[in-house]
């Protein structure tokens, strides 16, 4: 890729990549709350049954990291810079 060598040859190739990191993080944090908060999965639903909480939230994040890897598999991060 011909970003990569160019980053790579001009010293920047780490601080890209952290870079897009911290926001695949951030993408996912995002992500597992709006979905919690869609499907009702509250700290209601923890502390009367823990066992189905553990089950949705799972699930959940399951989800959040199949798009947040789809998403920077593809390359389509937000504010990458090139």
């Amino acid at each position: 890729m011909r970003v990569n060598a160019n980053l790579l040859t001009s010293c920047k190739l780490n601080s890209y990549l952290a870079d897009i990191d911290n926001q695949a993080e951030e993408m996912f944090s995002r992500l597992v709350k709006q979905l919690a908060e869609k499907e009702n999965v509250t700290e209601k639903l923890k502390a009367e049954n823990q066992m189905l909480w553990v089950q949705k939230m799972n699930n959940i994040r399951n989800r959040a990291t199949e798009v947040v890897n789809g998403v920077t598999d593809w390359g389509i991060v937000v504010n990458a810079k090139e």
